[in-house]
């Protein structure tokens, strides 16, 4: 089916297919485990507004999600 498109000869098609592709991994693991941290994340930088030391905020959020 992926040939059957990018043989299509739809500009946008290929960029989809390329960009499918270069993360194809990623997309799978996303439709496996279905875990989405965003809002954990969000409500992370609402607490932490005003930290002048981005080192210090990027091991809150990995701490906070391990």
């Amino acid at each position: 089916m992926l040939r059957e498109v990018k043989n299509s000869g739809i500009e946008e098609f290929k960029a989809a297919i390329t960009a499918f592709r270069n993360n194809y991994k990623y997309i799978l693991n996303s439709l496996k485990y279905r875990y989405i941290s965003n809002g954990q994340i969000k409500v992370l930088k609402r607490i932490s507004y005003g930290v002048q030391n981005f080192k210090y905020f990027r091991n809150r959020i990995l701490m906070a999600m391990a």
